[in-house]
């Protein structure tokens, strides 16, 4: 999919009298459009699940379901940070956005957004417990309420013990669209090891298309795209069978 959008996102910009993009200014815009897309894509999926039964065919939502299938990612997190215990569970390195958390007895940890964080700990008639868990996220690091939650205190001594499991969206990898120079242009090479697609969706093209093409100073409906999508794909078809 890389390729096609890095051909027509080139003849958008060709025809629209701008100059083209090197191959590190597409990759570099092509990650920030991918994350674009992706939270955007999640935000909906919310919206049309609490809607689904009034609003969405069942083709929208298998798109964003198995838009959920490649980026909902679920793991035990643990207190324990090289060697120690600390008064937090960190957070996976690839952690973009909240899913959800529970105890290992299901219980969900319900998330506070930190700036409420003071409010909460001066609220006398608001005591987290083990059937009321809480938490809020500062720097990459979740904070779960009762502190007792994570840890097992034997005398005085913190033991690790990993009770928590969080749901949560990952970022997706990097695009790179890698190639190899032919009489001094880019020509597309997907052998490369360093090479790397899109994870969303085929469907979702248009709109990554769409960002790219704009973060170039171009700006087109998505519904115009199709017959220049129709023609990279083609040009490509064409050859790989030479």
């Amino acid at each position: 999919m890389i390729n096609t959008v890095y051909n027509v996102v080139q003849e958008l910009l060709n025809k629209n009298g701008y100059g083209l993009l090197t191959p590190t200014r597409f990759v570099y815009f092509a990650e920030t459009a991918q994350l674009k897309v992706l939270n955007d894509a999640i935000e909906e999926f919310i919206q049309k699940k609490r809607n689904a039964a009034r609003y969405d065919s069942p083709e929208t939502l298998d798109t964003l379901e198995a838009l959920k299938e490649v980026f909902f990612e679920s793991t035990t997190l643990s207190r324990e940070v090289e060697g120690t215990v600390e008064a937090y569970h960190l957070l996976p390195s690839d952690y973009m956005r909240w899913g959800s958390a529970n105890l290992d007895d299901n219980t969900e940890i319900a998330k506070q957004e930190g700036q409420y964080k003071a409010r909460l700990e001066r609220n006398r008639f608001v005591t987290p417990s083990l059937s009321t868990p809480y938490c809020h996220i500062e720097n990459n690091k979740l904070y779960v309420y009762p502190t007792s939650i994570g840890a097992i205190d034997d005398n005085g001594t913190l033991i690790p013990w990993d009770e928590v499991t969080l749901s949560y969206y990952r970022y997706p990898k990097k695009p790179n669209w890698t190639y190899q120079t032919v009489m001094g242009k880019p020509v597309f090479n997907p052998d490369s090891a360093l090479y790397q697609d899109f994870e969303l969706p085929q469907s979702m093209m248009d709109r990554l298309i769409v960002e790219i093409a704009e973060m170039a100073g171009v700006h087109i409906k998505e519904s115009t795209i199709v017959q220049y999508v129709s023609a990279a794909k083609n040009e490509d078809f064409q050859k790989s069978n030479r």
